[in-house]
Order: structure tokens, then C-alpha cells, then sequence
């Protein structure tokens, strides 16, 4: 999949981030262009591994259709009569 729109900013910071290698992890508000940015570094850089967490069915099977095959995806599910997690650590 080719990007269909200009890289902002912030998703150029992003890269360059990415260029000089080590963990990368993006927060943002939703509909702030997280998955797009992601998918931009997956595409730059190939030969690298990332992990995509989704939190829904919907969002997991899109996921599988934008990234590469390097990108492992995962849903986030909760344990019943617990509270949601405000972080996640993936070891």
C-alpha cells in the first residue's frame, strides 16, 4: 500500500526517530493518525519487527490488511470484573 497523503510534521519526526533505531512508541489522542504513522515506519523500514495492538476485532483485521507481514498483530483483551489497563507492557 502506497501513501495517499503528505506525511505531517510530526510523522517525519517520527521517522527520523525510527532511523536511528531503538523502541518506538506513539501516544496519541484517537483519529490523531497513530495507525497511518505506524504504517509509514512498518513500510521505511522492512527488515524491522513491530508488534500493532488493537483493541478490537474491526481494528485487528484492518491492521492485517495495511501492514507488512513483519508487523505481528495483536487484540487486547481484559480478564471479566477487571479494570482496563492503562498500560501495556509487551515482554
Amino acid at each position: 500500500m502506497t501513501t495517499s497523503f503528505e506525511p505531517t510534521e510530526e510523522q517525519h519526526a517520527v521517522l527520523e526517530v525510527a532511523l536511528r533505531g531503538g523502541d518506538l512508541k506513539i501516544k496519541a489522542f484517537a483519529g490523531a493518525g497513530k495507525t497511518s504513522t505506524l504504517e509509514l515506519v512498518a513500510r521505511q523500514f522492512p527488515q524491522r519487527r513491530g508488534l500493532y495492538l488493537a483493541f478490537n476485532r474491526e481494528i485487528a483485521a484492518s491492521a492485517a490488511r495495511r501492514f507488512p507481514p513483519s508487523v505481528r498483530r495483536a487484540r487486547c483483551t481484559r480478564a471479566p470484573g477487571l479494570q482496563p489497563a492503562r498500560h501495556y507492557a509487551i515482554a
